[in-house]
């Protein structure tokens, strides 16, 4: 949490902030406590200047493997949701190279975050119509949005390219929609992803500043991906509740 903006601010309030234990010794010139507002040693400093301040640090775009998916049945994949703070990371594992599935999955985080979300698949097909697609659920979640900078789309294994889109604003859906799986172009995040069989590849995502009408009860997010084999479309999704 980032300290307050007004009032009364303490020496352990900053400690606190930078990692320390509340009650315990601390000097205004430890190295922890400068850092926070990037003050120099011996630096004439005053307390109100750390207001806002905040230890916090965004977490990056994943590009190397979140999970070894090698050994695993074609049409295997994992989930990392990571807001900097928390992370955890979920797989699902194939009965059959060409299925569909639904996982629901949560994450406790806090407003003011940023979120990272990487999807990892061991392709199941040999099409170039593979896709990508993050909807925000029925929790308030439709001004969720990125710019393409924030994407990424990673070979993991084999030889694989897809196109990631520009700017985007997350569709909201309900959760009768989730659940019938109807996702629309307008959710699309990466699409006509080129793969064979047993390729591996993963795309993340980051959404920045979360803000605290995000972070309630019910599907926040839906991460989906798209085989298409012979124009049969086999379903990967995961529904991620952010608390």
């Amino acid at each position: 949490m980032a300290l307050q903006t007004s009032g009364a601010i303490s020496l352990n309030d900053i400690h606190v902030e930078a990692g320390g234990t509340t009650g315990t010794l601390a000097s205004i010139n430890d190295s922890d406590i400068r850092d926070l507002i990037s003050k120099t040693a011996g630096t004439s400093m005053a307390f109100n200047e750390w207001y806002g301040a905040s230890s916090y640090v965004s977490p990056s775009l994943e590009t190397t493997a979140i999970y070894d998916l090698s050994s695993f049945a074609n049409g295997s994949a994992a989930l990392k949701v990571n807001d900097g703070v928390n992370s955890q990371t979920f797989t699902k594992t194939s009965s059959t190279q060409l299925d569909d599935w639904i996982e629901s999955v949560s994450l406790s985080s806090a407003a003011g975050r940023d979120i990272v979300v990487t999807f990892i698949i061991k392709d199941a097909d040999s099409t170039a119509r593979d896709n990508f697609f993050i909807a925000g659920g029925t929790a308030n979640t439709s001004n969720w949005s990125f710019v393409n900078s924030n994407a990424s789309l990673t070979t993991i294994s084999g030889t694989v390219s897809g196109t990631i889109s520009s700017s985007k604003t997350l569709g909201e859906l309900t959760d009768t929609q989730i659940n019938n799986q109807v996702l629309t172009v307008a959710n699309q995040v990466c699409s006509d992803i080129t793969g064979d069989p047993g390729e591996i590849y993963q795309l993340s995502v980051k959404f920045t500043g979360i803000d605290s009408g995000h972070l309630v009860s019910g599907t926040n997010m839906v991460f989906q991906h798209e085989d298409d084999d012979d124009n049969v479309e086999y379903v990967r999704q995961w529904k991620i509740d952010l608390s």
